[in-house]
């Protein structure tokens, strides 16, 4: 996959302009592939940079997968419920007592509670983990894109290595991912030098 350098968003490999933004793509090639003459301190520097965004972006994907499947689990288990109050208050009407107005409503008291705890992890699905998926798939997008742009605008990825908006955002939706972003980093301002180094060369 590559991604447009000017706004990033993904590009299909044959097209000539980015969607998103009408830049042209011509100079986009697939960098990932280029070679690199870096010294071993400068190459250990880029390397450990690469390595860590990507097991960054495979726990932003593990934890939109896992959201996925607590959203499902979730919303099961919401039906589950309703089926079993229209069930229990299907009996309840059928009893003798409800009908002899000993047991009052007891059926849609019985609709009414089971209404409630549907609507109520349904909400819980739609409120606290549905962003979760869509901030986890989206995540994996963006590593995609900065990894992809270390070999034409390492400055840039640098910036967003250092940020620590990225470590407080992730804070909040994956802690696995922040881990990783946090490693990064420490190493990236530990290798500033190395990577000095590669901004001056201009070759990536």
């Amino acid at each position: 996959m590559k991604f447009c350098v000017n706004c990033g968003e993904p590009i299909s490999d044959n097209a000539n302009f980015c969607r998103s933004c009408g830049a042209p793509v011509a100079d986009n090639a697939n960098f990932r592939g280029a070679e690199r003459n870096f010294s071993g301190t400068d190459n250990t520097a880029y390397s450990d940079m690469d390595r860590f965004l990507k097991y960054e972006r495979i726990a932003w994907k593990a934890g939109g997968i896992i959201s996925v499947c607590i959203c499902a689990a979730m919303a099961l288990y919401a039906f589950v419920i309703m089926i079993i109050g229209v069930i229990a208050a299907a009996a309840a009407g059928n009893d003798v007592s409800v009908v002899n107005g000993a047991g009052g409503n007891s059926s849609g008291y019985i609709l009414a509670a089971a209404g409630i705890a549907t609507v109520y992890y349904i909400s819980v699905v739609i409120i606290t983990v549905m962003p979760l998926v869509i901030v986890g798939f989206k995540m994996v997008g963006r590593v995609d894109y900065y990894r992809y742009m270390m070999t034409t605008d390492i400055a840039q990825v640098r910036k967003r290595c250092t940020s620590v908006g990225m470590i407080i955002f992730a804070a909040i939706f994956n802690k696995v991912a922040m881990a990783f972003i946090i490693v990064n980093f420490v190493k990236t301002k530990t290798n500033a030098a190395a990577f000095d180094r590669l901004e001056a060369k201009k070759q990536i």
